[in-house]
């Protein structure tokens, strides 16, 4: 199915697990990207590592949204789809459609895990990966890790693409994000700037102290 969605030369962008523990409140509706003209299509994986019940806060999806960058709330008439899944099984889920993580009030359940993985198709042209997924993936495996060929090729993304599947191309479009994280980043990178862009003027006064 993914090959057939994103074409064989769809990359690897995100290879990570999620957590969820008795307590944990539900999530907002969100989508984890947003739906513009050149971005491309980008399909996470979610993998079932024991069987969740309704009460451990399943994954809930506002079908149809995928194709219409709805934010806030799930305003479909028959609400959120519940996704139960049994250990060993996936649910494929478009990066543009609203979901959210339930509230896990299954007191005495284990935590909900779930191991994903998202492939995006590689950007031709003026197309571009798009801004809002975590990128959540080992530094060493980025741009590196197609759909084409079992085990999977180590070759890096060609063309115009590989300027997006650098690291410093993840993190450009880590720049262009909004929430905490991308908030934290920035902070972090403007420190950095400001300390490089200090030093000179530090070591120059101290000569003349």
């Amino acid at each position: 199915p993914l090959e057939a969605a994103l074409g064989p030369d769809a990359l690897l962008v995100e290879l990570a697990s999620i957590s969820v523990g008795f307590g944990a409140e539900a999530q907002y509706w969100h989508p984890d990207s947003l739906l513009t003209a050149n971005s491309v299509r980008l399909i996470t994986t979610f993998v079932a590592l024991q069987d969740i019940e309704p009460g451990m806060g399943p994954l809930e999806v506002c079908t149809g949204t995928h194709v219409c960058n709805a934010q806030g709330r799930c305003n479909a008439p028959e609400g959120g789809l519940n996704v139960t899944l049994k250990a060993g099984s996936a649910a494929l889920m478009q990066s543009t459609l609203l979901h959210r993580g339930q509230a896990h009030i299954a007191r005495g359940s284990p935590n909900r895990i779930n191991f994903y993985f998202s492939f995006a198709a590689l950007p031709r042209g003026p197309e571009r990966f798009p801004v809002g997924p975590t990128y959540a993936l080992k530094l060493g495996l980025w741009g590196h890790k197609k759909l084409s060929g079992l085990p999977w090729a180590t070759d890096g993304a060609p063309g115009e693409a590989a300027q997006e599947s650098t690291l410093m191309g993840l993190l450009y479009l880590k720049l262009q994000d909004t929430g905490p994280l991308a908030d934290g980043v920035k902070t972090v990178l403007m420190c950095i700037a400001a300390a490089v862009a200090v030093e000179p003027i530090v070591q120059f006064v101290k000569r003349w102290i």
